[in-house]
């Protein structure tokens, strides 16, 4: 038998979602903010200017915090020690990041890069407007970085160092 959902309803369950998944980045940001104020204060000053990757932009161009990039596999004892691990990661080959370009995955938007903060005096990044900067350039085409899942990365068998040190971590 077919579920026939009307429409208000569903618009109502939509504007639900969106609501919770807002709330959620909000609070995300929120507990961002805290930590790099202790970041700077513990630091002495030492690292307040340089950028951290807070949120980043994954293939389906959704901004996510970048932590959640990094997940536990689960492998079994198909790679026992991380020397193993290491092995598999160094047999990836090295992106081209030129081509990746040039398909429009990759690069400032603005001369921002999506979700990278800086300190100015201690104070955290304007993070929402960097965000907004990036959701118009998707808007209008331009490219922005795309952080790729770890399963894009496998299946493709090349990837940034970047990407190669979020599957090592993984």
């Amino acid at each position: 038998t077919d579920v026939v959902l009307e429409e208000p309803l569903l618009v109502l369950q939509q504007r639900s979602e969106s609501a919770r998944d807002a709330e959620a980045a909000a609070g995300f940001i929120t507990r961002a903010r805290a930590w790099w104020a202790d970041y700077v204060r513990l630091s002495m000053n030492e690292f307040k200017h340089r950028p951290v990757k807070v949120l980043a932009r994954g293939e389906d161009g959704a901004m996510i915090p970048s932590p959640a990039f990094v997940r536990p596999l689960q492998l079994g004892r198909l790679l026992p020690t991380p020397r193993h691990c290491a092995r598999v990661v160094s047999l990836l080959r090295p992106r081209d990041d030129d081509a990746h370009a040039a398909a429009g995955l990759t690069g400032k938007v603005g001369g921002v890069d999506n979700g990278v903060l800086e300190s100015e005096a201690g104070e955290f990044g304007d993070l929402e407007s960097k965000a907004a900067a990036a959701a118009a350039a998707a808007s209008t085409g331009l490219g922005t970085e795309c952080w790729c899942s770890l399963h894009t990365l496998l299946s493709g068998r090349c990837g940034s160092q970047e990407e190669q040190a979020v599957l090592l971590c993984s």
